[in-house]
Formats: C-alpha cells, structure tokens, sequence
C-alpha cells in the first residue's frame, strides 16, 4: 500500500532564516551555560581571579551593563521573533500558492468540460 505523504517544499529563504534563528538559539543556549557554570564554580569555593567565566562576565558587564544572562535572553528574544515572523510569513505563502493551485485545476476542469460539451454539442449538430 502507498501512503500519501504531503511534500514539503522549503524555499531557500526559509531554510536561511530558519538557520540565523537557530543561530540566535545557540547563543542563548551558550550563554547561559556559561552563566551557570560561572555560577556553580562560585559556589564551589573558587576565587573569583580564578574563575575565568566569572571573570569575563564580570568584564561584559563593565563593557556593556549586562551579563551573559542578559545577552543570552537578547539573543533568545531575537531568534523567538525571526522564527515567528519567517514561519508566520512562509504559512502565508505557502497558503497563497496551494490556493492559486486549486483555482487553476479548477479553471482547468471547467475549461476542459467547457470543450467537451462543445464537441457533443458539433457531432449532434452533424
């Protein structure tokens, strides 16, 4: 037996956005980690001069007022909006076009049925 599966077709757009917003993912991800790490290596006694995650998130938050934490959720916030706009934008499309398919076969029907009732309509004629 052959099970109809649905084909998907991914336009190249869409697998890029999908790719910078999986990018944003794994900055936040990475981020994070590092924040807990930091974290949990504090905890454990180290001295912060030691602590090089510690040390550079300390250097971060001089730089720009934020830690790795605040920067992974940024991250985080941009890959959630790039996904939701791209995914939101190629349904739209793909929308657009399964539709534009069902009027043309529809057309194509009625024009096909069109001619086939004007060659009954010839031969009786004759």
């Amino acid at each position: 037996m052959k099970k109809n599966k649905a084909k998907i077709k991914l336009d190249p757009k869409e697998i890029v956005w999908i790719v910078i917003a999986s990018v944003f993912g794994v900055t936040f991800l990475t981020f994070i980690s590092f924040h807990f790490i930091a974290e949990i290596i504090n905890n454990a006694g180290v001295k912060h001069e030691l602590n090089a995650l510690l040390v550079a998130d300390d250097a971060m938050r001089k730089a720009t007022k934020m830690g790795w934490l605040y920067w992974g959720l940024i991250a985080l916030a941009i890959g959630v909006t790039i996904i939701l706009i791209s995914l939101n934008y190629f349904a739209k499309v793909n929308e657009q076009n399964i539709d534009r398919e069902k009027r043309r076969k529809e057309r194509m029907k009625n024009i096909s049925e069109d001619s086939v009732v004007q060659v009954v309509e010839e031969e009786k004629a004759q």
